[in-house]
C-alpha cells in the first residue's frame, strides 16, 4: 500500500463541509484561496450551479484500465496525471477545495475529494447535502452559465502520498485478517448477488467474508422535511455523527479495525470512505471493486461468495406476502364483494376511529390481544399474547368465527401485525394487515366512514383455536445460544441494540437496559419498508427487495430466525415478512426484550451482549 503522513481529517466537518461554510467561501469569508467544484454534468452546472464553482468532468480525472479485455472505468489517476488536473483547475498545496454534486448519488463529490487527499492535500471536502441542500432547503441562490478556472503558473507539488487506497491484491491478502473488515456498500442485491446493475460479464456476489452497509443508510432526510420541486422525495443530508457511529457500530463496523470498503467502481465506497475517515476509523478505499475483483478470472486469488440459488431454493414456494399483507386495491375490491364473512379490525385509537374509518370497521386495541403474566423472580411483564382460552373469547366478542376472513389496520405499522400474528398462530390463517395502513386509504381518497360499527358476538360460538406454531419463548431462545443453525433478530432501533448507549430504554426510564441477545443480527423492522411517494405512508418493501436485503445481511432460510423487539410487536412485522416470504422456519419472540432483560437481572444464563 501507499506510504503514508500523518494529516488531514480529525472531524466529520474535515470530510464534509456544510452549505453554511460554503456560503461563507463564496462570500470570500475565508480569507483563503478557494476553489469550488461542481461534479455534475456540464447541462446541470450550466442551467445553475453555486455562484463562483467551476465545472469538472468526472472522466477528465478517471482513468481507464483493462482486466481480462473488459475495461475498468474510473480508476484513480497516477501521480503525474493529479498533478495536471490540478494544475488545470488552478489548485495549489495551499487551496482549499470544495466539491459538491447531488445530493443523493453521494459519490463524486466525495471520490473527487478522497483523491485530492490520497495525494495528501489535506484542505479536500465534498458539501453535505450538495446542490439539492444549498437551493432548495437553504433556499440559496445560484447562477447559470460558467466560471473559467486560472490554471497554475506553478506546477502543483505532491509532497506525500497517505494509506488511504487498497488495490485487488492488498484485498485478496486480507479476506480472512481478523483485524481487517471489508466492506460491501452496494446495494443489498448486488450484495447478495441477486443483480448486477453494470454488465453481465461480472460474476455475481461479494467479496468472501465482506460485511454489508449499504451506502443510502448513512443519509438521513433534511431536518426541515424540504422535498424536491417534483415531491418525489425529501433531500438527503447526512446522518448526525451519533447516529452514524451507532449505525456503524450496530453493524459490527468497529474502528479498532481496518476497513476496506468497495462498491462497483469505488465511486461511492469514496463518499463512505469519506465518511469513515471523518469518523476516525483507519480506511483504505478499494478502488477498482466490484468491478474489477469480479473480472479477474484467477478465482483462487479473487474469489467470489454467493449462495442466492442455494437459498431461493429452500423457500416455501407456496407461501406469498399477499398471506399476510393486503393491498388497499385488493381491499376495495374485496369490500365491493360485500363478504358477510369479511371482518374489519381498526387497531387505531379511539379517537382516531371516531374521526374517520374504513366502512364497517370494528375499532379495538392491539392490547386486547394480550395479558400481563408473571415472568419469575415476582416480577410479571405485561404484552404476552393471550391464553388460548381468553382469545377465543375475544374472537368470539367480535363477531369472529372459523369461516371469517379478517383484514387488520392502523396507522401503518406494528399493531396491525401483532394482530395478525396472534391469529396466525393460533390456527386462523385467512387474516391480513393493510399494506400502508389507513395513511395510505385515506390518502388515496377511498371511502371513509364515521358511522360506528358495534360487533355482534358471535353465536353459536365458532371459534376455535388450533397452534399454529409461530412462537418462541425465553427457555427457546436461551437453549439455542451459540447455536450456529439460529439467528437471533434484533428489529428495534440501534440505541436499544447497543447496549454501550444506554438509549431510550436505559434504567431510570421504563427500567429496561439496552443491549441484545448474543451475536443478534440487527435490522430495524422498519428498513423492511419505504415510503409511499403518492401518499407519503409506509409501505412494504417488494419481494425482490426484501430477499436481497435480508440475505445481504446474513438473515437468511437455511437458519431458524427468531425475530425479537421491545414487546414482540415489531417484531411481529418481521416475522409476519419473513413467513410471507417463505422463511420456513421464523418464530416471534413474544416476551422480547421485556422479559429477557428481566430475567437476565435474575439469571445470567439469559446473556446479554
Amino acid at each position: 500500500m501507499d506510504s503514508s503522513g500523518s494529516v488531514g481529517i480529525q472531524s466529520l466537518s474535515d470530510s464534509f463541509k456544510t452549505t453554511d461554510f460554503v456560503a461563507a467561501a463564496v462570500q470570500g469569508d475565508l480569507q483563503e484561496h478557494v476553489v469550488i467544484i461542481d461534479t455534475r454534468s456540464a447541462a446541470e452546472y450550466q442551467a445553475g450551479h453555486i455562484p463562483g464553482a467551476i465545472n469538472f468532468d468526472l472522466k477528465e480525472y478517471y482513468r481507464d484500465k483493462s482486466v481480462n479485455g473488459l475495461d475498468i472505468d474510473f480508476a484513480i489517476p497516477s501521480e503525474s496525471e493529479f498533478v495536471a488536473i490540478a494544475d488545470q483547475l488552478g489548485i495549489t498545496p495551499a487551496t482549499r477545495v470544495i466539491a459538491y454534486g447531488h445530493d443523493y448519488e453521494s459519490g463524486y463529490a466525495p471520490r473527487l475529494a478522497w483523491t485530492f487527499q490520497h495525494y495528501g492535500h489535506a484542505n479536500a471536502h465534498s458539501v453535505d447535502g450538495g446542490i439539492e441542500k444549498w437551493q432548495f432547503v437553504d433556499g440559496r441562490a445560484v447562477e447559470a452559465g460558467e466560471v473559467e478556472p486560472t490554471p497554475n503558473a506553478v506546477s502543483y507539488q505532491v509532497s506525500r502520498t497517505r494509506a488511504l487506497l487498497a488495490t485487488k491484491d492488498d484485498v485478496s491478502s486480507k479476506v480472512n485478517d481478523p483485524n481487517v473488515i471489508i466492506l460491501d456498500i452496494r446495494a443489498p442485491g448486488e450484495h447478495a448477488g441477486i443483480i448486477n446493475p453494470d454488465s453481465s460479464n461480472d460474476r455475481l456476489g461479494h467479496v468472501p467474508g465482506a460485511e454489508f452497509v449499504h451506502w443510502e443508510d448513512l443519509l438521513t432526510d433534511n431536518s426541515e422535511g424540504i422535498q424536491l420541486p417534483d415531491s418525489s422525495r425529501k433531500v438527503q443530508v447526512l446522518k448526525s455523527e451519533f447516529e452514524l457511529r451507532s449505525f456503524l457500530l450496530a453493524k459490527g463496523i468497529t474502528p479498532e479495525k481496518t476497513i476496506i470498503p468497495y462498491g462497483q467502481n469505488g465511486t461511492r465506497s469514496s463518499f463512505v470512505t469519506q465518511v469513515l475517515l471523518g469518523l476516525g476509523y483507519q480506511v483504505q478505499n478499494y478502488d477498482g471493486s466490484w468491478y474489477e475483483w469480479s473480472r479477474e478470472q484467477d478465482i483462487e486469488r479473487f474469489p467470489v461468495s454467493n449462495d442466492t440459488d442455494f437459498l431461493m431454493g429452500l423457500l416455501d414456494t407456496q407461501a406469498s406476502l399477499a398471506d399476510y399483507f393486503i393491498s388497499t386495491e385488493d381491499l376495495e375490491a374485496k369490500l365491493a364483494e360485500q363478504n358477510p364473512n369479511l371482518i374489519l379490525l381498526d387497531v387505531r385509537g379511539r379517537s382516531q376511529y371516531e374521526a374517520g374509518h374504513i366502512l364497517g370497521a370494528i375499532n379495538v386495541s392491539a392490547g386486547a390481544f394480550t395479558e400481563t403474566r408473571e415472568i419469575g423472580f415476582g416480577v410479571t411483564e405485561s404484552a404476552f399474547l393471550l391464553n388460548e382460552d381468553d382469545f377465543e373469547s375475544k374472537a368470539e366478542e367480535l363477531g369472529i368465527t372459523n369461516q371469517s376472513e379478517i383484514v387488520v389496520y392502523g396507522t401503518g405499522d406494528v399493531s396491525e401485525t401483532r394482530v395478525v400474528w396472534s391469529f396466525k398462530h393460533y390456527g386462523h390463517t385467512n387474516v391480513v394487515s393493510l399494506d400502508g395502513g389507513f395513511p395510505k386509504w385515506s390518502g388515496e381518497d377511498r371511502e371513509i366512514s364515521t358511522t360506528v360499527t358495534t360487533p355482534v358476538a358471535s353465536s353459536p360460538e365458532t371459534f376455535t383455536i388450533a397452534n399454529g406454531g409461530l412462537i418462541a419463548f425465553a427457555d427457546d431462545l436461551r437453549t439455542a445460544i451459540g447455536n450456529d443453525d439460529v439467528i437471533f433478530h434484533d428489529t428495534r432501533r440501534f440505541d436499544e441494540y447497543l447496549e454501550e448507549l444506554g438509549g431510550q430504554f436505559g434504567p431510570g426510564e421504563s427500567g429496561y437496559n439496552s443491549g441484545h441477545l448474543p451475536d443478534a443480527i440487527w435490522l430495524e423492522w422498519s428498513d423492511l419498508t419505504t415510503t409511499d411517494p403518492a401518499t407519503g405512508a409506509r409501505v412494504l418493501k417488494s419481494r425482490d427487495e426484501l430477499l436481497s436485503q435480508l440475505f445481504a445481511e446474513g438473515i437468511t432460510p437455511d437458519k431458524l430466525v427468531i425475530p425479537y423487539c421491545q414487546s414482540g410487536y415489531r417484531s411481529s412485522f418481521s416475522s409476519n415478512v419473513l413467513k410471507g416470504l417463505g422463511y420456513t422456519r421464523a418464530l416471534n419472540y413474544d416476551g422480547s426484550w421485556r422479559e429477557w432483560d428481566n430475567l437476565n437481572r435474575f439469571d445470567d444464563s439469559f446473556q446479554v451482549e
